[in-house]
């Protein structure tokens, strides 16, 4: 009857499957600007196959996302990150609107990065989420993510923008021209 009994248990660890994906939720907390501020949270993931993190935070004002970028690295030159996708959420976790979708480069040299371009966050709750494979482990992520007062997409103007302004210049200063040649303009009766 033991026997049995032990065949049971040795045959239910036998079909056990591998151990599930690893999901790593990292919070930020509050974020508070100004001017910027910058974190650079590592995750370190040890279970190969299909992995997540999370970093959840909370806007305290309207504030731009100005740099996400998220690049694999092996550590003890050992596992390898894939990127699969990345993204900004609504919300904490994945479950809310998705705000934007990330681009991820291709590997190069073992490097490949994935990133989220600028996004204007008004005040709640958001989620940036990153999934891929992990192959050999321990596999490894490093993180910067930078948020700064004002608008997404200040800095350089576009080239149109830069056309319009001179535009507006040569306009402004033309009617300047114009109205004092107005102005000299005397009348004389006889």
């Amino acid at each position: 009857m033991k026997m049995i009994a032990l065949a049971a248990v040795a045959a239910v660890f036998a079909t056990t499957s591998p151990a599930a994906a690893l999901d790593i939720i990292v919070p930020l907390g509050v974020i508070v600007v100004p001017p910027t501020q910058t974190f650079t949270p590592g995750v370190t993931f040890v279970t190969a196959g299909q992995n997540s993190a999370s970093f959840q935070f909370f806007i305290s004002q309207p504030m731009t996302l100005t740099v996400s970028s998220f690049t694999n690295s092996a550590i003890g030159g050992t596992g390898i990150f894939d990127f699969n996708s990345i993204g900004l959420f609504s919300g904490l976790g994945t479950g809310g609107d998705a705000l934007q979708t990330g681009t991820i480069s291709t590997r190069q040299n073992g490097i490949q990065t994935a990133s989220l371009s600028p996004f204007q966050l008004n005040i709640g709750n958001y989620t940036i989420n990153y999934a891929g494979t992990v192959s050999g482990e321990p596999a490894g992520v490093g993180s910067n993510i930078t948020f700064a007062e004002g608008m997404a997409g200040g800095g350089v103007p576009e080239p149109a923008s830069w056309a319009m302004m001179i535009g507006g210049f040569g306009l402004v200063g033309g009617t300047l021209r114009r109205r004092r040649a107005i102005l000299r303009t005397t009348v004389s009766f006889a």
